[in-house]
């Protein structure tokens, strides 16, 4: 955690080829990719997506469950989470 107010946590992010985490939530937040990394993502009902990110790219999630495995590259993100975001669907 780098940062934790009223307003954001900003937590720094940091896996290897192959890592895997299990299913957890997150509120609104942007994902900010300091490293290139391909990363797939499994939904609660089984649903999965892949994410292909470049170093410097940015992107916005609603709040979500999920679990995630690293699939290719060095995970590096700043994750900013928006406390008290409406969702934008």
């Amino acid at each position: 955690m780098v940062l934790d107010n009223p307003h954001v946590r900003v937590v720094e992010i940091r896996a290897g080829s192959g890592q895997k985490v299990p299913m957890h939530s997150h509120p609104a937040h942007v994902l900010a990719f300091v490293s290139g990394t391909r990363i797939k993502f499994t939904a609660p009902d089984g649903k999965t997506s892949i994410v292909d990110a470049r170093p410097g790219e940015a992107m916005w999630s609603d709040a979500t469950d999920h679990a995630a495995e690293v699939l290719a590259g060095t995970v590096h993100i700043i994750m900013v989470e928006v406390k008290g975001a409406k969702p934008m669907r």
